[in-house]
């Protein structure tokens, strides 16, 4: 239950710090480009914190670029809103229309603000939950609304290309929210198994020492990941559904812990038995 909370906590987190951190980059004397489209160079750095004798140079749009030069200035981050404002004083802006050279245009502010783009830094962040970012409640939540709009779409006569399209695109949601109610369950209980096959295979190595114990846990975890990506993959795909494709691994290493389980103990009886006869 903790896990996808904490997953998104995580994520918004690293999103503030780095966007934070964009700021304390532009070191003076320096010509930085951690924005995407901007270059900024600073003289110096007040002890408030604001720039002194800024240079800016925005290449967006492409087709008319522009230079922003001035005595004072500070980038205003704001986290929550994915947002970002140049504050610039007492300058001038340079207009260069490469369509249009004869347009070039110089004009002098006594302050002016840029918003900055920096959605593009964080493309991997989302203020919207991932899936792994659920917990159970909210996908089964999500997945009740994904079955009620299916079945609008059913029930609409005269389907277009457009409804098709949705409900293959929402099926697809469904699909995919199964599997990670399936798989919240079953990596859990994966390590329940793993210390059933350790059991026999830890017996049957212990001639080989560590080096042989890691080799055959390692090939075992391995097996394990190869199965449930290739299982995932086929439920997915609608080949299997998702609890077939996320529980067969958990269900055929058990299996096989079992055997070798069970082996193991035969094979015990069988020497116990044959050290008292000779």
């Amino acid at each position: 239950y903790l896990a996808p909370h904490s997953n998104y906590k995580l994520i918004q987190t690293l999103y503030q710090t780095i966007l934070t951190k964009v700021q304390f980059k532009i070191n003076p004397r320096e010509f930085n480009e951690s924005i995407p489209n901007t270059v900024i160079f600073i003289q110096g750095i007040t002890q408030e914190k604001e720039w002194e004798n800024v240079f800016v140079y925005f290449s967006n749009p492409p087709e008319e670029p522009r230079v922003i030069s001035a005595k004072k200035g500070k980038l205003n981050f704001y986290p929550e809103i994915k947002r970002a404002v140049l504050e610039l004083f007492d300058g001038t802006l340079h207009a260069y229309p490469l369509s249009d050279p004869d347009k070039y245009g110089v004009t002098s502010f006594e302050k002016i603000e840029e918003e900055i783009n920096v959605e593009s830094l964080f493309t991997s962040f989302s203020e919207k939950k991932r899936v792994r970012e659920k917990d159970i409640g909210e996908l089964f939540k999500d997945i009740k609304i994904i079955k009620q709009d299916l079945a609008k779409l059913r029930i609409e006569e005269g389907g277009t290309t457009e409804k098709e399209y949705d409900s293959s695109r929402r099926w697809k949601d469904h699909i995919s929210y199964g599997i990670e109610i399936h798989k919240k369950f079953a990596l859990p209980f994966v390590c329940l198994i793993f210390g059933i096959l350790g059991l026999p295979l830890g017996a049957s190595t212990r001639k080989g020492g560590r080096t042989s114990g890691f080799t055959i846990s390692l090939g075992i975890i391995l097996v394990y990941y190869v199965l449930i990506t290739t299982g995932e993959e086929m439920a997915i795909n609608g080949t299997l559904s998702p609890l077939l494709g996320i529980w067969g691994p958990n269900i055929l290493l058990l299996l096989i812990g079992f055997y070798l389980f069970l082996k193991s103990q035969k094979e015990s009886k069988l020497f116990a038995g044959l050290s008292r006869i000779f």
